[in-house]
Formats: C-alpha cells, structure tokens, sequence
C-alpha cells in the first residue's frame, strides 16, 4: 500500500480532490434525488458487500482489506457529522460502495494506474436510490499515508453534497 493503492467503481466514475494534497487530478460526480428528503434519514448500514474490489494480479490483499477498513471509517465519520447513526438492524438507509484501480494503456504505449470510487445510498424499505457519487483519480505511487489523505478528501466530497 505504500507504492500504490487506487479506487475503481462499477456503478459510476468519477473524481476525487484532497486538501494540502496534489488534487488537480481527482474528479468527483453527484447525484442527488432531489425527491427526496434525505433529513428524514437518520440511521444506516453499510452493506457487507461493499468494498474494494480484488485485483486478481495483485498479492496486496492484506494491504487492501487495511485499507478497506478505513474506508468505513471515513464513511462513519463523515455520516456522523451529518447527524447519521450506524445500526446493526432496520436502517433507514443502506450504504454501498466499490473501490478499485486498474492500469490504462495511453497512446505511447505507457500504463498510468487509474483508481475509482462509487457511493451509493439506498431506502432500505423501497430501494430506491437516495444518492450516488463517484470519484476517480490516477493514482502515482502514493504513500500510504497520502493516499489516505486523499480517499479522506474524496469521500467527504461525496457525502457533504447530502
């Protein structure tokens, strides 16, 4: 995770930005449905599902389920700021998200990792979908500690447009 950990997503691309950070490259989409009052939503659950998605050419597992982990954080953090509670049963909303990266050939033959991260929140009752958000970025061999930094920046991006 100290050379390059990169998000991808299979709902909806998009970027992501960062604070103090390199953020030019980072992109970051939202879709609210604005149908719907999401104030009346007070609790959540993130879907067991959800996580980043194994590259089948990597052996950096341990390194992503690591990073997996902080990826709820940050999600619990940033929802909490919004008056949000996690719940182990009957949520008013679910959570969902992929994460992954994957490498592009460009013109010149050169492969430039690209990363992305889809976020989606869901009725739980109705399945309609609340909110959806994508990021996406290159990632460039980051530290690990950067790359946090920068997933940090982009999921509160995401979820401070609710």
């Amino acid at each position: 995770m100290k050379k390059t950990i990169s998000l991808i997503v299979f709902f909806l691309l998009l970027g992501v930005s960062v604070n103090a950070v390199e953020i030019k490259d980072i992109q970051i989409k939202n879709v609210k449905n604005n149908k719907i009052n999401l104030e009346g939503y007070k609790t959540y659950k993130i879907l067991e599902e959800s996580g980043i998605l194994h590259d089948v050419n990597s052996s950096k597992t341990s390194k992503k389920i690591n990073l997996d982990i902080e990826i709820r954080k940050i999600i619990h953090e940033e929802l909490a700021k919004k008056g949000k509670v996690l719940v182990r049963s009957n949520p008013d909303f679910l959570v969902a998200y992929s994460a992954g990266s994957e490498k592009s050939t460009i013109k010149n033959n050169t492969s430039t990792p690209e990363s992305a991260m889809a976020l989606v929140l869901i009725d739980s009752k109705t399945g309609v979908v609340l909110h959806k958000s994508t990021a996406e970025a290159e990632a460039k061999g980051l530290p690990i500690d950067l790359l946090k930094q920068r997933i940090k920046y982009a999921i509160k991006q995401m979820i401070n447009s609710l």
